[in-house]
């Protein structure tokens, strides 16, 4: 296979089949984001990445194939995704990398057509969540979509 499509951001690209108008190309930064943005859409996760001394090393290390926690590498006739996330202290673990793995196989097979013969989910930290007053923790129930860190 092409060694360019290895890397990302700029140089790496799925290529779809072309049409009659021209080929259509998808750069690995656009199928990290739709991993990215499906993974914070699901009860539970607080943040993709996140740990700063690992994305230290990964700058350091001039590391071209993650971004922000989001890993793609070439797998046979498809492509393997790691994903790193941080959840909030009280959800069942097992169940929330679970929703991972489909919802992020099912949105990159409807929204770009990608072949996805793995996704690995490395849970990197848990974290206690602040109650709206401030006081407290949230039960994993009422923990949603939330961004905070």
């Amino acid at each position: 296979m092409d060694n360019e499509r290895r890397y990302f951001p700029s140089r790496a690209m799925i290529t779809e089949p072309s049409s009659p108008l021209g080929d259509i190309r998808i750069n690995f930064e656009v199928i990290a984001n739709i991993v990215r943005l499906t993974v914070t859409e699901i009860e539970g996760v607080l943040q993709v990445g996140g740990n700063w001394l690992r994305h230290v090393e990964t700058v350091f290390s001039r590391r071209r194939d993650v971004i922000d926690g989001v890993y793609i590498e070439e797998d046979g006739d498809g492509y393997a995704i790691k994903v790193r996330v941080q959840v909030a202290f009280g959800v069942e673990l097992s169940k929330v990398a679970y929703q991972i793995q489909n919802r992020v196989h099912e949105n990159l097979q409807t929204m770009a057509n990608v072949n996805v013969n793995r996704i690995d989910v490395m849970i990197d930290g848990i974290h206690r969540v602040p109650s709206a007053d401030g006081v407290g923790s949230r039960s994993p129930g009422t923990i949603g979509n939330t961004s905070q860190k």
